[in-house]
């Protein structure tokens, strides 16, 4: 039998899979850097940081960049090469914690198109040649 403390540690966010969603995104928050698909990309809009300067866009070294804005982040393989060569297919998954972090989102992307984020941003992540 349970007790009431363990009863309202399970029930507090009201339905058993709410609460198990809530434990493994704790799981997952506390073990996101140490895996091996683990990586800092950066985020920006090309309309919004480029603009009309088009030179800007040779020669970005993103972690200089004040226009990118650094985000945790996976690059997860989503399916992987069979024989008639499909090629492969890649999710990007973000930390369950991650919020909004770019100051002209809400502006330009989400009020005018309905877009949640990081929906209109384009992310930058470093190959093995950086």
């Amino acid at each position: 039998m349970i007790t009431l403390d363990q009863y309202r540690d399970i029930h507090q966010f009201g339905t058993n899979g709410r609460a198990m969603k809530h434990a493994s995104d704790m799981v997952m928050e506390h073990t996101f850097s140490r895996d091996g698909q683990y990586q800092i990309g950066y985020l920006y809009d090309y309309y919004h940081d480029v603009g009309v300067d088009k030179l800007r866009l040779y020669n970005l070294n993103p972690a200089e960049d004040e226009n990118k804005i650094p985000i945790e982040c996976k690059m997860v393989a989503h399916t992987s090469q069979t024989y008639n060569k499909d090629s492969v297919t890649f999710h990007l998954q973000f930390k369950p914690s991650q919020r909004c972090n770019v100051p002209y989102y809400d502006e330009s992307l989400a009020k005018p198109y309905d877009a949640m984020f990081p929906i209109g941003l384009y992310i930058d992540l470093m190959d093995d040649k950086d």
